[in-house]
């Protein structure tokens, strides 16, 4: 008997004695937080790891124009993260280059071969969700085709400083000469510039305008969407945040579905996959956003078909 009791009374003394379960990190990193992350907290929550105590996540947001993305992605990994999440080329690109250990994944990274990540084979320690820029050029040239159908000529606002702004210029570059369209690019590397740009839009009345939201143009949409209306340029971003500010619309990754398919990847590597067993996920739907308020400023008639098509009207 007393050996049974003996064991009845050291059972829970063993339970006690287990170690806390470890608590994962997750660091990621970025210019700024934006709905593709949003997707991402929230695929982790619906996945269950929405508990302090088994999850926990380091973000580190390098802002528009600083250029501290190897700074950070060492600083995270020197906090023994599990799994980093890189948001756009630059910091992929910065984590790679500080580790080929700790697993990588991609949220809405483009074209990853075209940044020196992916060759022809999986890679070791880096994965995730991307897409295919020149798909978005093509897609966006037929939906400006839709509005315009006498269309000739496009600008581009880009910020050339951007290593990703200046390859997004040469794919736009290549769908738009398959499409008969010749390209007026125009660099706005400070809020200044903005104002020799639309003087230059001016002169020169292309059809559309096409905006590359990346740094000094992700700085403050609504600036950059008020120039537009003020010298009434219709305009495309693929930015949701510049037609949420008054562009006419935008054309460009579903962020948050392609935040949440991420999170799905993390999940699976934190569950022990290997990023080598999880193939890239091209994403190819892309979400597409007009602003009904700033056609009808414009005096334009936006197709019932290119409506009926949008995932959401802004009215």
């Amino acid at each position: 008997m007393s050996g049974i009791a003996g064991g009845l009374l050291a059972a829970p003394l063993a339970v006690r004695a287990q170690p806390p379960a470890k608590v994962r990190l997750i660091g990621t990193l970025d210019a700024a937080d934006s709905r593709g992350w949003a997707g991402f907290r929230q695929g982790l929550n619906d996945l269950g790891w929405d508990d302090e105590r088994r999850v926990a996540m380091e973000f580190r947001w390098n802002g528009a124009r600083d250029d501290r993305y190897r700074e950070l992605a060492v600083e995270l990994i020197r906090m023994n993260v599990d799994v980093l999440v890189a948001g756009n080329w630059e910091s992929a690109r910065a984590a790679k280059k500080a580790t080929n250990a700790i697993p990588i994944v991609l949220l809405a990274v483009p074209d990853p071969p075209a940044a020196g990540l992916l060759g022809d084979r999986p890679d070791r320690n880096l994965t995730g969700i991307s897409y295919r820029p020149e798909d978005l050029a093509t897609s966006s040239i037929e939906i400006l085709h839709e509005i315009r159908p006498g269309l000739r000529r496009v600008a581009l606002l880009y910020d050339p400083r951007v290593w990703a702004s200046s390859v997004g210029r040469q794919r736009l570059e290549i769908a738009a000469a398959r499409a008969g369209l010749s390209v007026l690019p125009l660099a706005v590397r400070e809020r200044d510039d903005l104002e020799t740009a639309f003087a230059a839009l001016t002169l020169e009345r292309p059809d559309f305008l096409i905006v590359d939201a990346v740094g000094s143009l992700a700085e403050d949409p609504g600036s950059v969407a008020q120039f537009a209306i003020k010298h009434r340029f219709p305009a495309i971003s693929s930015s949701h945040a510049l037609a949420d500010a008054g562009l006419l619309m935008s054309h460009g990754p579903a962020l948050f579905s392609m935040g949440r398919r991420a999170a799905d990847y993390v999940n699976r590597i934190l569950k022990g996959a290997q990023p080598v067993e999880l193939p890239l996920d091209l994403q190819t739907k892309f979400e597409l956003v007009i602003n009904l308020k700033t056609a009808k400023a414009l005096g334009l008639t936006i197709p019932p078909s290119l409506l009926q098509r949008a995932d959401q009207v802004i009215e």
